[in-house]
């Protein structure tokens, strides 16, 4: 028998590197104490800035909507901040875009409460 190592934690993890030389920083999880992050898209701007935009679903399905951003290339990641919370059909993201200001634009859908009606929403958040 093995010694137990605690608990598994499954988070996105992100890391910075440069494709040209081929190097690589160090692996980061980048969603904090946000355990089993959902359905997760991700952008970034000409200018390095970048937000990841997930959802967390709690055991009642309800969908909390989380963002973390960087305000450019190889800074730290912020901390996880509510970016809005679920409505009719929880919401997958489709994509999500960043501009060079760092104001962000998501694009989910969801189905209606019959399950009969694809519906499209969109939300924009700034850090």
């Amino acid at each position: 028998m093995s010694a137990s190592t605690g608990p598994t934690f499954l988070g996105l993890a992100a890391v910075d590197g440069n494709l040209t030389t081929n190097t690589w920083g160090t692996v980061r999880t980048i969603t904090g104490a946000d355990q089993f992050p959902n359905y997760f898209g991700f952008a970034m701007s000409s200018t390095g800035k970048a937000i990841a935009f997930y959802a967390l679903v709690d055991q009642s399905s309800n969908t909390t909507w989380r963002a973390v951003t960087r305000s450019g290339p190889g800074l730290a990641w912020s901390a996880p901040a509510t970016a809005g919370t679920s409505f009719e059909g929880g919401g997958v993201p489709e994509a999500v875009a960043l501009n060079a200001a760092g104001q962000a634009a998501v694009l989910f859908h969801g189905l209606s409460a019959d399950f009969l009606t694809n519906i499209e929403y969109t939300n924009t958040f700034q850090p």
